[in-house]
């Protein structure tokens, strides 16, 4: 890779051969409007994939599930705890204090029957990014 100071006023030039490396498409899913009724919207493949291909890489924000609760006052004074939409849209375990966010194009838009699940999320194989207190 060709590295470059942010601060010189030079934007970061790459070879192609670091794409080819890499890169992921990011053009393998779309949003669009179910088929199924009451099904909403959702994330829909824009080609035939193979299996166990990878769909759309998924970089992650991991968050604190205390930092999505908020407080509410009602006309009445008295005061109510809620979360955030955002957590709609984050993974987690029930017991974790952690909670991880997909932000990446059309991701945040992945639903699926939770008997016939035809996507998974998997840590890429090999990745120096995946964040040593995750990978234990």
């Amino acid at each position: 890779m060709n590295e470059r100071s942010l601060t010189d006023g030079t934007a970061w030039k790459r070879d192609v051969s670091d794409l080819r490396q890499f890169g992921y498409c990011l053009d393998n899913i779309i949003p669009g409007t179910s088929l199924i009724e009451h099904a909403g919207r959702g994330a829909f493949a824009s080609r035939d994939l193979e299996q166990d291909s990878i769909i759309a890489p998924v970089p992650l924000l991991s968050l604190s599930r205390s930092s999505l609760e908020i407080l509410k006052e009602r006309q009445d004074g008295t005061v109510e705890k809620d979360t955030q939409l955002l957590l709609n849209y984050c993974y987690g375990h029930a017991n974790s204090s952690t909670l991880l966010f997909p932000y990446s194009n059309g991701v945040n838009m992945v639903n699926h029957h939770s008997a016939k699940a035809n996507v998974k999320l998997r840590w890429l194989e090999g990745s120096e990014l995946i964040p040593h207190s995750l990978n234990a």
